[in-house]
């Protein structure tokens, strides 16, 4: 158990890291203040892949049960805090609209 806890968060900050550096390749098209809400949405990993994956990996014996809640665990973490986080900072950086009343 000890190793999970440890594990986790290193497993997210990869899954940024390796989902998310692709985003690089359209800084140039895209505005700077949406870099890093695209990352972090496109960073985001199927949960269903993930538990297949780590389904396959325990029946061959290939993956320890701690890795396999390690991934699983990150993946959830990933799911819940990507996408949230991607839409608290693109809404700081949209434009308020204004009413057609108002100037």
């Amino acid at each position: 158990m000890h190793g999970i806890s440890n594990s986790t968060p290193n497993v997210v900050v990869l899954l940024q890291v390796i989902r998310g550096a692709p985003v690089l390749l359209y800084r140039n098209a895209i505005a700077r203040a949406q870099l890093l809400p695209f990352a972090l949405s496109s960073a985001v990993p199927s949960l269903s892949m993930t538990v297949v994956i780590t389904e396959i990996g325990t029946r061959a014996k290939a993956i320890s049960p701690d890795v396999v809640a390690a991934l699983i665990g990150a993946a959830l973490l990933a799911i819940l805090l990507f996408p949230t986080i991607a839409g608290v900072l693109l809404q700081r950086t949209a434009t308020p609209v204004s009413s057609p009343g108002t100037p």
